[in-house]
């Protein structure tokens, strides 16, 4: 376990309280499924708290990941929820983990193709060690270690908590495999 029970809770107390004055009233909360989509909850929740009246939006990037074609797995579509259009509007894109950058990169490119906000702020709960692309979260609620080889970081937000797991979605090793 690398975090859990009152020292998650905390983790993500410390990670609104640092977001909420940096977004204004009316702004659109974007998760990303599936991971984002409990924290934006949490984060448009509080923004209502707080008296600034924020959207909730979910955002599918199933088919924009460039490893759609890869995965031995066939991509699980759970689709895009957005409530108004987004042109000119400020939006926070959560996830619960930056790693590559590459799950981010799809999320801006399916918000491309549904408008052009004025502004994306990006939050991610936790980050950990092995960006591929020059993209970079505005905020982040901890810094994580690298895990083992063949083991990801899981945010599990029923269970309250931030783990390591081993991998089971595995590339193919070569096209015979595939």
């Amino acid at each position: 376990m690398l975090l859990q029970g009152q020292a998650f809770e905390q983790l993500i107390e410390h990670w609104l309280e640092s977001l909420v004055p940096l977004v204004p009233s009316g702004s659109l909360i974007v998760g990303i499924r599936t991971g984002g989509e409990p924290l934006a909850r949490r984060l448009a929740d509080r923004l209502a708290r707080e008296g600034k009246g924020a959207q909730l939006g979910l955002l599918d990037i199933a088919l924009y990941r460039d490893d759609v074609g890869l995965r031995m797995k066939t991509p699980r579509v759970l689709g895009t929820e957005i409530p108004q259009e987004i042109d000119d509007r400020f939006i926070v894109l959560v996830d619960d983990v930056f790693y590559t950058g590459r799950t981010i990169r799809a999320a801006l490119s399916r918000i491309a193709d549904l408008g052009r906000p004025k502004h994306v702020l990006l939050a991610c709960l936790a980050r950990r060690p092995g960006r591929e692309l020059p993209i970079v979260p505005d905020v982040v609620g901890t810094e994580l270690e690298a895990p083992p080889q063949g083991f990801k970081i899981e945010v599990s937000m029923a269970e309250g908590l931030i783990r390591s797991t081993a991998v089971t979605e595995l590339l193919p090793l070569s096209e015979e495999d595939a």
